[in-house]
C-alpha cells in the first residue's frame, strides 16, 4: 500500500485536509489511527504517484484493516470533525447538500484503512 503525504518542515501530514482539527500527522515508523472514517491509501504506486504530482511525497506503508469508503466523495466547504464524521457515516444518498457530491468518485486505486504506518519513501516531493 502507498500513502500520499505533505512534508511540512520534515513532518508528514495528510495531503488534502488542511484544518488542524482533522489533519493527521504521520511520524515515520509509528502507526496512525483514523479519528473518523478511515485513512486513505493507494493500492498501487502508479495511482499514488499520479495523485501526489510534484508537490507531495509517496510512502510505502503498512496498513490495518480495511474500512468501507462511501460510494461518492462529499465535499465539506468548512470541514470540522462533526461535519466530516456526518459525511463519512451518511449513506450515499444522505449527503446534506447534493451539490457537494463528487460523482467522479474516488481516485483510482484508493482504499480506506483503520491504521497506517509509513515505512519507506518511494517518491520525494520536488522543490
Amino acid at each position: 500500500m502507498y500513502k500520499v503525504v505533505q512534508n511540512v518542515r520534515g513532518k508528514r501530514y495528510s495531503s488534502y485536509i488542511g484544518t488542524p482539527e482533522l489533519r493527521c500527522h504521520y511520524p515515520i515508523g509509528k502507526p496512525v489511527t483514523a479519528r473518523v472514517g478511515g485513512l486513505l491509501v493507494f493500492t498501487n504506486i502508479q495511482d499514488a504517484r499520479e495523485s501526489a504530482g510534484d508537490r507531495l511525497e509517496v510512502w510505502k506503508c503498512h496498513t490495518g484493516t480495511y474500512v468501507s469508503l462511501p460510494l461518492y466523495r462529499c465535499y465539506v466547504p468548512e470541514p470540522s470533525f462533526e461535519a466530516v464524521h456526518a459525511v463519512w457515516n451518511a449513506s450515499n444518498t444522505q449527503c446534506h447538500d447534493p451539490s457537494l457530491l463528487d460523482l467522479a468518485s474516488w481516485p483510482d486505486g484508493t482504499v480506506a484503512v483503520h491504521t497506517v504506518t509509513l515505512t519507506t519513501l518511494v517518491k520525494p516531493a520536488q522543490t
